[in-house]
């Protein structure tokens, strides 16, 4: 069970929305589905439930029964005069300050987790879910403190999973705020023991400390809808609609990927319009701690930058610099990101980058990428941190393989998400003893989106190592027990069927010679016995029957 805890100050606005009809499109399908039918509520306070439990909430049936519980939970707040406030933060976590330099602050004194079951998890009932959210509410501690709350249900989301959302509010009945100090790990820690409690399906990322950077709801909306009005503005170059983060975090992994130093890693990313920002050491210009990232914003719009930490744990500043043995003293790299910071150019483009060795060909990065597999294979039960640094690799690699693979692009970024999960570790646990290979040059001719020249040919080859490496990788996670991510990645490998056999189909379009071989070699396959399957005894041929040779003293017979 996943929580996802999220703050506000309009208590009516968010029950609207959670009690409205909704749609959204599913993962994966064109289609649409409908969301929020049938908006109930499934637990809550004692007086909350005695007047609306069984009431179906939509604007169909009650048009103003989210404003009636709004302003009941607001009461105490109301009454009191208490703020509940926390610092203002931009998309990408970024606190925001005044004229004065001060943090900036707005209300927050609504406190919404919503509850999640894996999709392939079976529905619960209103009555467990009932029993679960006043578990959870306990765990927190908030019917201790005497706050308000109550618990929606209004089915499956767009992904096909049972939820249930559970409203707060902050400002108790004594009139004073809830102390909700370290909330996100008390609410993981809650659903880990509501897991063992109720036999719910456990989440393998929070029992090996493992947890992506996700993309907001309000982050993806933002981009989709910037989509969408670029489009009807008929404009030449609309925005993308994934969303900045997104953008970003694969911006950032592919050029680290390709990069042999910290300084040609920034100018790889200035290269490609991102805008690069440093944070020095205290009291230092020549010590870089970290950075953070942003897209060349529309004009009259704001930069709004994103920490790397942000992105992906994994792409942390020293993350970075201990995966791919970046010295973090380099002058090169220090005056890069001193340039970066003050807005000047780069001393010389990728093209003319002192530290790029000569151009790589696609033999060279195959080979790479064959020696990274052989690496993945030799490790069935690999550490953590190993699992973590070849899952990082291999996602940069799918990155740039998707974008030479226009029809099936979505499945590959799929694949290269799900292996940025597996990478996803505590920094204590991502140490190695020993350097695993990491194949810059295949990540360089990929990032260029530089096609092979012979296409078919070598892409065959790519799809059959990176399937290699996928498999390796499914049964080094589940070498430790960790069947769900070992899953993802044997699914992912089932995805890369399309892809492999449109290559096939086309190498047999160009080449009959290689198309009569492979029939060949099927046709041998098909009468070749199963393996393990034991040959049929054969019975012996009847023998003859004895013939005794007539003797000497023995005439024929004369016919009479």
């Amino acid at each position: 069970m996943i929580p996802n805890v999220t703050r506000g100050g309009r208590t009516r606005g968010l029950l609207r929305y959670l009690t409205r009809p909704e749609q959204a499109v599913k993962p994966g399908e064109d289609q649409r589905v409908e969301l929020h039918a049938n908006p109930r509520l499934v637990a809550g306070s004692e007086r909350l439930m005695a007047e609306w439990a069984g009431y179906d909430l939509s604007p169909r049936y009650n048009p103003s029964a989210a404003d009636q519980i709004a302003a009941w939970l607001d009461q105490p707040r109301l009454r009191s005069g208490t703020r509940v406030t926390v610092r203002r933060k931009d998309d990408g976590g970024n606190v925001l300050t005044d004229e004065r330099a001060a943090p900036q602050r707005v209300d927050a004194h609504v406190w919404h987790c919503s509850l999640s079951l894996h999709p392939d998890e079976a529905a619960l009932s209103d009555q467990q879910w009932r029993t679960i959210a006043e578990e959870f509410v306990q765990g927190m501690g908030f019917d201790q403190q005497r706050c308000r709350w109550l618990a929606l249900r209004h089915g499956a989301s767009a992904g096909g999973n049972d939820h249930v959302h559970v409203v707060v509010q902050l400002v108790g009945e004594t009139g004073r705020a809830a102390n909700v100090h370290n909330d996100r790990p008390r609410a993981q820690e809650n659903c880990r023991q509501l897991e063992q409690r109720h036999g719910l399906r456990p989440v393998e990322g929070r029992q090996a400390k493992r947890g992506a950077r996700a993309t907001s709801y309000r982050q993806r909306y933002r981009a989709e809808r910037q989509h969408e009005q670029a489009a009807q503005r008929e404009q030449a170059s609309p925005p993308s609609p994934e969303p900045d983060r997104e953008l970003l975090e694969r911006a950032v992994r592919q050029s680290a990927a390709a990069s042999a130093a910290e300084g040609e890693f920034v100018r790889r990313l200035r290269s490609g319009g991102v805008i690069v920002r440093p944070r020095f050491e205290a009291g230092r210009d020549d010590r870089v701690v970290g950075y953070s990232v942003a897209l060349t914003p529309a004009e009259g719009k704001p930069i709004v930058p994103h920490a790397g930490g942000k992105l992906a744990k994994d792409l942390t500043l020293p993350r970075l610099r201990a995966t791919h043995e970046w010295r973090a003293d380099d002058p090169d790299a220090i005056g890069e990101w001193q340039r970066a910071r003050d807005g000047l150019e780069s001393s010389n483009g990728p093209e003319s980058d002192p530290w790029l060795r000569p151009s790589p060909t696609w033999d060279q990065a195959l080979a790479e990428l064959e020696a990274l597999r052989d690496a993945a294979r030799d490790l069935p039960g690999a550490s953590a941190g190993e699992r973590a640094q070849l899952a990082g690799t291999a996602a940069a690699v799918f990155h740039g393989w998707a974008s030479l693979e226009g029809d099936h692009q979505a499945a590959l970024r799929d694949t290269a998400q799900r292996l940025a999960l597996s990478a996803q570790i505590r920094a204590a646990e991502a140490r190695l003893a020993a350097p695993l290979p990491r194949p810059r040059d295949a990540a360089l001719l990929l990032l260029a989106a530089g096609q092979p020249k012979n296409r078919t040919v070598q892409m065959m080859a790519l799809a059959q190592l990176m399937g290699g490496l996928l498999d390796a990788l499914a049964r080094a996670h589940q070498a430790v027990g960790e069947l769900q991510q070992a899953r993802a990645l044997a699914h992912a490998v089932a995805e890369l069927a399309p892809l492999r056999e449109e290559l096939a189909r086309q190498r047999a379009a160009e080449d009959p010679a290689w198309a009569s071989e492979q029939q060949a070699l099927a046709l041998a396959r098909r009468a070749r016995p199963p393996a393990g399957a034991r040959p049929s005894p054969t019975p012996p041929a009847p023998s003859p029957a004895p013939t005794r040779p007539p003797s000497q003293s023995q005439s024929p017979k004369r016919k009479r």
